[in-house]
């Protein structure tokens, strides 16, 4: 195989593995465990200003990835949360069937923003249950 074709590879390859700082990822899904809204969609337009990973050839497929990651992580708040996790799991379930029947860029990351939105409505939903008289 010819150097430039091995270095094409290693090019294409490297570009599969950007990801945010695990530091940003914690610090959004805290911020959701704990109900700070504005720290948690401040942290996400952090993370969303930074190339994503490229899990996919497609670009819709592979936004689809990474937001399926992310109500995934979501969801695994929630119930940290102290959301049942049958609850929690049934939101993911919907979530993901919506960001599949998406195909629209625009729309998809529009969508996690909702998503995380979504899911801190169910944790005060719990939390407003849980400490009511």
């Amino acid at each position: 195989m010819s150097d430039k074709i091995i270095y094409s590879k290693i090019e294409k390859y490297a570009s599969y593995y950007k990801h945010p700082s695990y530091y940003l990822e914690r610090k959004m899904l805290n911020a959701l465990k704990r109900g700070i809204r504005k720290e948690a969609i401040e942290t996400l337009s952090v993370i969303n200003k930074m190339e994503r990973a490229r899990l996919a050839d497609s670009p819709v497929r592979s936004v689809k990835n990474s937001l399926i990651a992310s109500c995934t992580l979501f969801t695994r708040s929630a119930i940290d949360a102290n959301v049942p996790p049958e609850d929690a799991f049934s939101h993911s379930d919907v979530h993901i069937l919506e960001i599949e029947a998406l195909n629209n860029l625009y729309l998809l990351k529009k969508y996690e923003y909702i998503m995380l939105e979504d899911y801190f409505q169910l944790i005060e939903k719990y939390r407003q249950e849980h400490y009511s008289p």
